[in-house]
């Protein structure tokens, strides 16, 4: 799968932001970003690429929320989707140390099953620099798998993450977010690699690159797959 999405219209939301809009960083503090390309003439295809992320923020606990869809369509009718919703606690033992848990949900029909969800239990820490700011995570727990031909898989997994984030100038801001699932059966892998620029005052332009690997996939499956996308992004 290789999608590539051009904004044209924004969406208006909650969602992710580090930094808290109350005082000290605490709070709520949210944005939402849409993009969609639509062609016609002798190829008529629609692509959709939404997210929201929304973060809440209190002197012992960090909460996130995110949900991401994607569907492209020809004029015969939706070629295929993908749902993502994830919902993530952080239990704070002090600035820099944090447990978490990590419940992760995915519907998608580019990739070789109907669905899976994955439930994880670990450690975190935060570190911080004048303009950077780097999460890394190590946890256990499950997941669960459920194939195009109605078999179903439940594993074991390990799962490491990192999300950091790179302040460049005022208005350009770098991020990379990776996390990997390791089971008996199967390793799942996702990346994102973005790069945000504020237009003016919350409404940004986004940049991103998307990669998707699975260890196992049936025959004739590629293990590996791509979102190319140009957003725009309201924070508030």
């Amino acid at each position: 799968m290789r999608v590539l999405t051009v904004t044209v219209l924004l969406a208006a939301g909650p969602a992710l932001a580090e930094e808290a809009a109350a005082p000290n960083g605490l709070g709520w503090k949210a944005s939402a970003e849409f993009g969609l390309v639509d062609t016609s003439g002798n190829s008529q295809t629609t692509t959709i690429n939404a997210k929201l992320n929304a973060v809440h923020e209190s002197l012992e606990w960090r909460n996130r929320f995110t949900a991401e869809y994607l569907s492209a369509s020809d004029d015969v009718g939706t070629v295929a989707r993908r749902t993502v919703g994830q919902a993530a606690t952080n239990y704070k033992l002090d600035e820099r140390n944090y447990l978490f848990g990590n419940l992760r949900y995915e519907n998608d029909e580019f990739a070789p099953y109907d669905y899976r969800y994955s439930e994880t239990v670990g450690y975190g820490r935060r570190m911080r620099w004048k303009t950077q700011r780097l999460d890394l995570e190590i946890g256990a727990g499950g997941s669960h798998t459920r194939f195009a031909d109605g078999n179903r898989d439940d594993d074991g997994i390990v799962r490491l993450a990192g999300n950091y984030a790179w302040q460049l100038t005022k208005t350009a801001e770098f991020s990379e977010v990776a996390f990997t699932e390791i089971g008996s059966d199967n390793t799942h892998s996702e990346s994102e690699t973005g790069l945000k620029l504020r237009i003016n005052g919350n409404l940004a332009m986004k940049l991103s690159y998307k990669m998707l690997h699975n260890s196992e996939v049936p025959e004739g499956t590629e293990k590996l797959d791509s979102i190319t996308s140009v957003t725009l992004v309201y924070d508030f």
